[in-house]
């Protein structure tokens, strides 16, 4: 069931955000270094250089120290249960590691706040400002929101191509990439500074 995010019960932001206070000595499957698996594969050459100047991007401009912590890595509403408007479970906890915790807001916005392939900025907002109650981003942070959510959107269509050309072929499915292909360009295009009012203004 869809919600919008203001009216997200406000378990859900206490459990996100205190979980990024937890510490758990893992790296995540979906890093950077993960790209490396589609990447030079021959598969399909326009996607791949595509993913290849976006990791040359990416490894660029993400700031080192960034804030690490236990992360869900997964959150899009499949793994977001409700029963009568209220939450029920976060589950799935496949992709869960030690990361930046801005990557996992990042991934919650491109999970949560998206119709189509469009970031909601309202519900962006509404989404951080819950999560702030418990535990306030680092101007770091905030600096680099924009740029952690073209990341996941960048990283799931890079596991999405993975999943479904190289570690389980599926044809029904092979341009599942796609989408998020799309979404983490149409990220790009997000004024940063338009971004930062909204979200945190």
């Amino acid at each position: 069931m869809k919600l919008c995010c203001a009216k997200w019960e406000q378990q859900w932001l206490d459990y996100i955000s205190c979980l990024h206070l937890i510490f758990y000595p893992i790296n995540t499957l979906n890093g950077l270094q993960f790209f490396s698996n589609v990447i030079g594969q021959n598969i399909n050459p326009d996607y791949e250089t595509w993913l290849a100047k976006r990791l040359a991007y990416l490894e660029e401009h993400i700031p080192p120290g960034l804030p690490y912590g236990l992360i869900h890595g997964d959150l899009f509403y499949d793994n977001v249960l409700f029963e009568e408007k209220k939450l029920k479970a976060i589950i799935d906890f496949e992709e869960a590691c030690r990361y930046y915790k801005g990557f996992d807001l990042g991934m919650g916005i491109l999970g949560l706040c998206v119709e189509n392939t469009t970031v909601m900025l309202d519900k962006a907002r509404a989404l951080v400002k819950g999560y702030q109650q418990i535990r306030m981003l680092e101007k770091r942070e905030k600096d680099t929101l924009l740029l952690l959510v073209e990341y996941a959107a960048i990283a799931t269509s890079c596991w999405r191509f993975w999943k479904y050309h190289i570690h389980t072929p599926l044809v029904a499915k092979a341009d599942e990439h796609r989408q998020m292909m799309h979404l983490a360009e149409d990220v790009a295009t997000i004024p940063k500074a338009r971004f930062g009012e909204v979200v945190f203004g």
